[in-house]
């Protein structure tokens, strides 16, 4: 695989976004993932099974807070260089087309496959390693261009999430030097989302060539782990649920610590990816809509956060509060865990759950404020939901 070389602008914009979309994205499958998970001992568990099943999903819920913490910090990068927020991603499952050759983000129950697939998006770079997610799809590898150019970027090719920030890091140090530091950093400071207005301690503004490094430092290593400690990083909690998991497994082969859930579901066949399972029970349907809805919200609040240019900053602390960043997703109640546990099909007598993912809308600036009074009125939504978001290339949504 071809070193990634970044030369322009575009291409450190192109690049950020990818990046943005795949910490979307990752941060929707560790949350799908944790909401599977039984929650009490009446579904089959023993005791030690349920304080054990109860461990991993606080594992999923605290790396995927981080992992919007990362989201947020790769909005910060391309707010800080003149760019908007990515805050779209590609509807699950996403593989070939959108990234490299063999990585792919999908919306799987809890089980082996879905934790060795999770090892794998956190692996270190380097690392060799086979993915057990069986929606993989081969895909079609992204070419380096025959040529660079200032004016148009090109997919290209990485094998971790690692290698792409460092290829990110490169092209901030090479552009540092080709342009002067107010040409490159020319978005608003006011704009960078900080811990004053969010819950995440490892939030910084940047602004400069030191704070963009900190700020992918700071991804990498809570992922892959730092150089020569991989302990407390995503890649080494997983390691260590995997060992125990394995070991239940050993003392009881029929241990299974997710409800029988659909994976990839959705209420509509979306355009852009059309290997889902559909939801037909009516009131699961109904439910998953306004799921989307209180998600479509959220992001048209984070959109506004970023691209504000009148608020003042008592309304940037309110947009902020409104997307209930001030509860960390750790602390989630079993109420809010369970309050996802709906049938998928009105014509089977089986439990076969759902988490709600749904059809695509684009974002709009103008709603959050029309929003934002009507939650102080009203209750909000436990569980966040999955709704897939275009990305960057893909078509418009024609499944609403």
């Amino acid at each position: 695989m071809a070193e990634i070389k970044i030369k322009s602008r575009e291409e450190l914009i192109y690049l950020l976004s990818e990046a943005a979309e795949i910490e979307h994205g990752v941060a929707c499958s560790y949350l799908f993932a944790a909401f599977t998970m039984k929650n009490d001992a009446s579904e089959g568990l023993s005791e030690d099974q349920l304080a054990a099943v109860q461990r991993w999903r606080r594992v999923l819920l605290q790396v995927a807070g981080q992992e919007m913490t990362h989201l947020t910090l790769a909005s910060n990068m391309l707010t800080a260089i003149g760019a908007a927020p990515q805050l779209r991603r590609p509807n699950f499952p996403a593989g070939s087309g959108y990234y490299p050759d063999g990585f792919a983000l999908v919306a799987t129950p809890f089980d082996e496959e879905t934790l060795q697939h999770f090892l794998f998006i956190e692996r270190p770079e380097g690392m060799e390693m086979d993915d057990g997610s069986i929606y993989r799809a081969p895909g079609q590898p992204h070419p380096d261009p025959v040529a660079s150019s200032d004016v148009t970027a090109e997919p290209r090719a990485f094998a971790t999430i690692g290698e792409l920030y460092h290829a990110i890091e490169d092209g901030f140090r090479h552009l540092s030097e080709r342009l002067r530091p107010d040409t490159l950093f020319i978005g608003p400071p006011r704009a960078q989302a900080t811990s004053d207005y969010f819950s995440f301690d490892e939030l910084l503004a940047v602004v400069d060539l030191a704070t963009a490094i900190e700020a992918i430092e700071t991804i990498v290593e809570e992922g892959e782990g730092a150089r020569g400690d991989i302990e407390n990083s995503h890649y080494g909690r997983f390691l260590a649920v995997q060992e125990e998991y394995e070991q239940i497994l050993a003392a009881d082969a029929d241990f299974k610590p997710s409800r029988p859930v659909l994976a990839n579901p959705f209420t509509r066949v979306p355009s852009d990816s059309p290997d889902v399972n559909l939801i037909d029970d009516p009131f699961s349907v109904e439910v998953c809509d306004l799921f989307d809805d209180c998600y479509e919200v959220l992001l048209q609040m984070l959109a506004r956060f970023f691209a504000h240019t009148e608020e003042t900053t008592t309304e940037l602390k309110a947009l902020a509060d409104a997307t209930g960043s001030s509860k960390p997703l750790s602390v989630a109640s079993p109420a809010d865990v369970n309050s996802n546990v709906l049938p998928a099909h009105s014509s089977r007598t089986t439990l076969e759950t759902s988490t709600c993912p749904g059809s695509a809308r684009s974002v709009m600036r103008a709603a959050s404020w029309t929003a934002v009074p009507k939650r102080s009125s009203s209750s909000a939504i436990g569980s966040p939901a999955l709704m897939p978001m275009r990305t960057r290339t893909s078509p418009p949504s024609s499944s609403r």
